[in-house]
């Protein structure tokens, strides 16, 4: 459907919530509709097969309504858009502070006061993503399932 043949028709949005094909070949959709439908008018369902949408829905309505000033002076975005090789500490984290392991006092950012094997229950990945989390402004935790990114 080309929209500049529609003229003053106007857009439903919906979002596909599931199909079934009966055995008599008709088809049924159930559809979350955004709005109201007008009961006795004739509608058109054209559907994008060409990406899923409706998991960056919530995420791209967040940005409609974001104060996009503010939003780039974020430090963490700026950190995504300068993308170093090393991204700084968080701004919380001074070189004096420390965390206690065990019954040891340690200095957070002192790269040789972290155990290199893990610790505790974590295995050495596991351990590697916690200090990285703690010590960087920007960390990506990702791996399969039962990988333990929710025990870290």
């Amino acid at each position: 459907v080309d929209p500049s043949t529609l003229g003053e028709q106007t857009w439903v949005c919906a979002v596909v919530r599931s199909r079934e094909l009966r055995k008599d070949k008709s088809l049924i959709i159930d559809l979350k509709v955004e709005g109201a439908l007008a009961f006795g008018r004739s509608y058109s369902l054209v559907e994008c097969t060409a990406t899923y949408f409706e998991a960056y829905r919530w995420v791209l309505n967040c940005l409609q309504a974001a104060d996009l000033e503010a939003f780039a002076q974020n430090r963490v975005l700026q950190t995504f858009l300068r993308l170093p090789e090393e991204p700084p500490p968080p701004d919380y984290v001074f070189p004096q502070d420390e965390y206690v392991f065990g019954t040891e006092k340690r200095r957070i950012l002192d790269d040789d006061a972290w155990p290199v094997d893990g610790w505790g229950s974590l295995d050495k990945s596991q351990a590697a993503a916690v200090k990285r989390a703690l010590t960087k402004s920007v960390a990506v935790i990702q791996g399969p399932p039962g990988a333990g990114k929710t025990h870290v």
